[in-house]
């Protein structure tokens, strides 16, 4: 998640209209309002373990403060919280009057580009503002919170002049009950993009409201692809489990070795047997002789085969690199496979491959990770040397007096990329996407895979911008 953000002198006003979720988040630096009050609000930092940043930020240092309303005025743009009833779905209240929404049939249906004045965004997500500790002790406010400041600076840099964005925000607090009595106010409804939520359960049912309406959901945390299926107004924005999984093969698949990688599942529950049967269906594609070189290992601690019972050692070969492929997001067993890995690897060359949830593992020694020189795919990998990145920390902390994190940066390039497609491409631009399109080009953009109908219509989106890392010297790099 690369990204530069260069605060304009002039730049289209991003108004966002205020509501209850928000006025704890005022009040969250409320003891420093005197000093910030024209310009910043303080956001706290979540500190992931083991991450690609070699210095990691500092932990929150401020408590979470009440207060009634936090007014905050920036340059040509408005951001107002003002207090409201948090106890059940959130009262929205307008800062301006908004533009009349054109005719959803005439936009379902029309393939030309739907350009407008003003577009109309919500991010719903689980800020859980009610909870005065919430940042501290809870990871999804957290990400909610960090995520949300990266978007806020992200859609800021929309050029000037190509229509402006009005911007409400949700807390759907992580209850499908709220998120429920939102939909039915009517909260929704005539949205251009709908950012979040988070929850499985919730992201589910906003995924069927917008089904069947000129509304795009983008998600970016919920790696689900079934619900992106046949679904042309899902766009997944965090690549799924298979994808990850689809990166680590072909990686390994061109590689040459004299050792037959080997896959390792664990347990036979649902999950685990369709993680072994994607792939088996990859390797049945590979040439007869080529389709030996791989073979699975599957650890059942209620059957007959217990990690502890599993002699590592036997597979294990001298001389070559010996691969291994644990896709396991579970931190338990994760450990318990490194440590089996460990005590049969002597002096035996190991790479480990992963997921991406192993970086912030934080009961896992590092010297595993050094020793089995662990592979994990990312699709938020952020290089702190890169020019770019260092500009965009100076602003993250000129803007929010907060150490920049890895969720802020997604988020802001999640606003990035959501300002320039609504700029270029107007509403709906999910239609016009395609591999050659210019957008899919630049770094700040994710690569998005489309999958149509024969007639063209959308079947599936999904951000496949997926990089392998390795870990080296205390910290996650590209892998050659």
């Amino acid at each position: 998640m690369t990204g530069l953000f260069h605060m304009a002198n002039v730049f289209t006003p991003i108004h966002v209209k205020p509501t209850s979720p928000f006025h704890l988040l005022g009040a969250t630096v409320s003891r420093f309002c005197g000093i910030l009050l024209t310009s910043t609000f303080l956001a706290f930092c979540f500190t992931p373990k083991k991450s690609v940043h070699q210095i990691p930020p500092p932990a929150p240092v401020n408590p979470i403060e009440a207060v009634d309303t936090l007014v905050i005025v920036e340059a040509m743009d408005t951001v107002e919280w003002v207090d409201a009833d948090t106890s059940s779905a959130p009262v929205l209240v307008n800062d301006e009057v908004a533009v009349g929404a054109e005719s959803r049939h005439e936009a379902d249906v029309s393939m030309e580009r739907f350009y407008k004045d003003q577009y109309q965004i919500t991010v719903l997500l689980p800020f859980f503002t009610q909870d005065s500790t919430a940042y501290l002790t809870n990871r999804p406010a957290a990400w909610a919170l960090d995520f949300y400041l990266g978007f806020k600076l992200g859609l800021q840099k929309a050029p000037p002049g190509k229509g402006r964005f009005v911007v409400q925000t949700i807390d759907t607090k992580a209850n499908l009950d709220v998120l429920e009595r939102i939909i039915a106010n009517g909260r929704l409804d005539q949205q251009d993009v709908i950012v979040g939520p988070y929850r499985s359960n919730l992201v589910s049912r906003v995924a069927e409201f917008v089904k069947d309406r000129p509304t795009l959901m983008i998600s970016p945390y919920s790696a689900s692809s079934r619900l992106g299926k046949d679904n042309p107004h899902y766009l997944q924005l965090n690549p799924a489990l298979e994808s990850h999984m689809r990166t680590t093969w072909q990686y390994l698949k061109p590689k040459q070795s004299s050792i037959n990688p080997v896959i390792f599942i664990h347990g036979k529950s649902e999950g685990e047997l369709s993680k072994k049967q994607l792939w088996q269906s990859w390797i049945d594609s590979l040439p007869p002789k080529t389709r030996e070189r791989y073979s699975f290992k599957e650890i059942d601690e209620a059957g007959d085969m217990a990690l502890e019972n599993l002699l590592i050692d036997s597979l294990l070969e001298e001389g070559v690199l010996n691969n291994l492929v644990f896709p396991s997001w579970d931190e338990t067993h994760v450990q318990a496979v490194m440590s089996k890995i460990s005590s049969g690897i002597a002096t035996k060359n190991v790479r480990l491959f992963g997921l991406p949830q192993w970086i912030e593992f934080d009961r896992i020694s590092p010297s595993y990770f050094e020793s089995l020189q662990v592979h994990l795919t990312s699709s938020d990998y952020v290089d702190d040397q890169d020019p770019e990145i260092r500009a965009l920390k100076t602003k993250f902390k000129n803007a929010y007096a907060q150490t920049l994190n890895g969720e802020a940066i997604w988020g802001y390039r999640c606003g990035l990329f959501v300002a320039q497609a609504l700029t270029e491409e107007g509403a709906l631009f999910h239609r016009y996407l395609r591999p050659e399109h210019p957008m899919m080009f630049t770094k700040h953009s994710p690569r998005f895979v489309i999958q149509r109908h024969p007639d063209g219509g959308i079947l599936q989106i999904e951000n496949q911008n997926i990089v392998m890392l390795r870990y080296s010297e205390g910290k996650m790099v590209p892998a050659p």
